[in-house]
């Protein structure tokens, strides 16, 4: 993903100086428990006293004296030292080392704070809230923790790399240019995130749900009279692990990537239609050079297993409810994602618009078969799901329609998969 600068406008006067580190404050921690309930021993096995020393926005700083260890956790260095100490010396490479001697010798299970300042900090530094979509992501700035989302931080003047990272997102990066002053009010920075495989490109961004692989019965158990011959014989069916979009490709997504709109009702929000099976290859092709990745059109085995629930299925007619009408509305396109989802939080997989499938039509066999990818050759290609202005049955999950590669059905759309890495 392309980084965004985002500028805090908070204009100021440096004067130049050397630069260095000071003490600004140093005192006992009396309500900090963290040396007595944490203990941490020194070579003698004697509890050693802990000072937390709070440096803001400078990583790789150097503790010597009667250190036993040190752990780095945000603006914070937790420094371990022997009991008795007296002193301590604080060097890093863009700053002249610092002694310090305590105002007394440090106690064992003893828990003390240690601020410093630097002197390119001669002015007040900016308080930014960072938020996200995301509650509980990881904040990285410069390379140091400074916690989860949301949160508020300190950031001097400059620029600063801020990362955010959660499992099963993506990791976000941007720089924040901060010009510090007085009079500073609090400037809320907001990272969008997305879940791993989802991209965002010139503002328009596509969601994909992960999907774990299993095994499950493809086609219909209904008698012959119910459905159609090409859904029997019911068989069993593995799949590999895979993610596939939230909801279907937009118009929106469409425009940004191909330049045009073909869509017979047009809305941003609204999925593309209109569209061949040879056209979602080249909107596929060239989204793939766009972005880097490998998209492509769902097996028909993989957009079942989807639409059924993978590993939650719910043994519905139509996918997330045995109602039609809580999953999709009849008449004429509608906003992706507007009705309720399958119980892998999918929309539309019944309705809005029948989605383009990569396989040929070919017969069911009546065995158990591996990721299977369709026929090997054929003249009609698979779409699933049924479209808004076709009859109930075209909805159902299991239920096969197909068309010419070539063909153009204002009914016709396309939801995208990616290889679970």
């Amino acid at each position: 993903m392309k980084n965004i600068i985002l500028s805090i406008s908070l204009f100021f006067f440096i004067t130049s100086q050397a630069q260095e580190l000071s003490v600004k404050s140093f005192e006992k921690a009396l309500m900090d428990i963290e040396a007595r309930s944490n203990i941490v021993k020194d070579d003698v096995g004697e509890p050693c006293a802990l000072v937390k020393v709070s440096v803001i926005g400078l990583k790789d700083v150097i503790f010597e004296g009667n250190v036993d260890s040190v752990c780095h956790k945000g603006n914070e260095y937790w420094v371990y030292m022997t009991n008795g100490s007296k002193r301590l010396t604080i060097s890093h490479a863009n700053y002249p080392s610092l002694l310090y001697v305590f105002p007394e010798m440090l106690a064992q299970k003893t828990t003390y704070r240690l601020v410093l300042e630097r002197s390119d900090m001669n002015l007040p530094a900016a308080e930014v809230r960072i938020e996200s979509n995301v509650e509980g992501a990881e904040v990285f700035i410069d390379d140091i923790s400074f916690g989860v989302t949301p949160c508020t931080v300190e950031l001097t003047n400059g620029e600063h790399n801020l990362v955010l990272r959660k499992k099963g997102y993506n990791e976000e990066k941007t720089k924040i240019e901060v010009k510090v002053g007085d009079g500073i009010k609090q400037r809320p920075v907001f990272v969008q995130m997305y879940q791993e495989g989802t991209f965002s490109y010139k503002g328009i961004s596509y969601e994909m749900i992960n999907v774990q692989g299993g095994s499950f019965y493809m086609g219909s158990s209904e008698k012959p009279s119910g459905s159609f011959s090409y859904e029997h014989p019911i068989h069993e069916v593995n799949v590999k692990s895979f993610s596939i979009g939230r909801t279907e490709v937009t118009q929106a997504l469409w425009k940004t990537i191909m330049g045009n709109n073909p869509s017979t009702v047009q809305g941003d929000n609204l999925p593309v239609n209109n569209i061949s099976w040879e056209d979602c290859q080249a909107f596929i092709t060239k989204l793939n050079e766009i972005t880097g990745k490998s998209f492509r059109l769902p097996t028909e085995a993989e957009w079942e297993y989807a639409a059924k629930g993978g590993n939650h299925q719910e043994g519905t007619n139509f996918a997330g409810s045995n109602s039609l009408s809580q999953v999709s509305r009849q008449g004429n396109l509608y906003p992706v994602a507007s009705l309720k989802p399958n119980a892998l939080g999918i929309h539309d997989m019944s309705g809005n618009v029948s989605e383009w499938c990569q396989d040929w039509l070919g017969r069911y066999e009546a065995r158990k078969v591996f990721n299977p990818k369709g026929a090997e050759r054929g003249v009609q290609r698979i779409h699933r799901g049924g479209g808004f202005d076709m009859e109930e049955n075209f909805h159902k999950v299991y239920t096969r329609n197909y068309s010419r590669p070539k063909e153009v059905k204002a009914s016709i759309g396309l939801r995208l998969v990616t290889d679970k890495e």
